[in-house]
């Protein structure tokens, strides 16, 4: 018997079919023969204790252009779900964080995916922190003065708007940033067994828009192409490429499918 699967993101016109890992969850859990149910952030209620949402039945196709369909809309009761997928794109904000209060009200009677509260106590930027020795030196600060003194002690952080940029600190950061990744994706490209996968790390960050991080965002960005490139280049041998960072938007320019999954996350 199926189960039914309501999943909690963004609107399903934004999406990018090729690099989304929400609809690759959908696409499985409705060949496995689930009901999906699609609802927005903004469509959650918590009324008399009990947690309902806004949402339509959905299906999904791997189609560019046409790869998913609505029903009706109709009132979700949430506690009546067997799995609820938590997959909004970021900002982490006070939206978000109500969120994730909100479906503790059903977890874990309802299977949450991730746990609200470990998204909420985990966030990227945050959770690093607790792995010091993996970590190079860190500052995370609003203090004006902290700031400067940790470039005074390591002189290479780049904080500044673009047009302030120098050529030397576009050079130093692109070489920090991506070539290392770039010539370990090459050779994991060349030693991958066939039906292997690779994975690379990224940043939620390429999806945003920062001042004065148009270098830091830039090279992490070139990082996401390096990848969307070579699994076009290895999908003929069944070896998947991915980067993981935040689903991705859909791309204002088109791109043939590739030969086996592959993109970003």
């Amino acid at each position: 018997m199926g189960l039914a699967v309501a999943i909690q993101m963004d609107p399903m016109e934004t999406i990018n079919i090729d690099g989304d890992t929400s609809f690759v969850l959908a696409l499985e859990a409705q060949a496995r023969g689930h009901a999906l149910y699609h609802y927005l952030p903004t469509h959650l209620s918590l009324r008399d204790g009990r947690l309902r949402a806004r949402g339509r039945r959905l299906e999904v196709r791997r189609e560019r252009g046409r790869h998913h369909s609505f029903g009706e809309y109709q009132t979700l009761d949430l506690a009546a779900m067997d799995v609820v997928l938590m997959r909004q794109d970021p900002p982490f904000d006070m939206a978000y964080i109500t969120a994730t209060h909100l479906l503790e009200h059903v977890h874990p009677t309802t299977l949450v995916v991730n746990d609200p509260a470990s998204v909420r106590n985990a966030p990227e930027k945050l959770f690093v922190t607790r792995f010091e020795g993996l970590m190079p030196p860190t500052l995370i600060t609003s203090d004006r003065g902290e700031i400067l003194s940790f470039r005074a002690e390591h002189g290479d952080i780049i904080v500044k708007p673009l047009k302030d940029c120098t050529e030397e600190e576009y050079d130093r950061i692109f070489d920090t940033n991506t070539k290392g990744v770039f010539f370990t994706l090459r050779e994991a490209a060349r030693r991958a067994k066939d039906g292997g996968r690779i994975i690379v790390t990224s940043t939620g960050g390429t999806r945003m828009f920062f001042p004065d991080q148009s270098l830091y965002l830039g090279s992490k960005g070139a990082i996401e192409q390096f990848v969307r490139c070579v699994s076009w280049e290895i999908g003929k041998r069944r070896i998947t490429a991915d980067s993981l960072g935040v689903p991705g938007r859909t791309p204002p320019w088109p791109q043939p499918p590739p030969s086996r999954g592959g993109g970003t996350q």
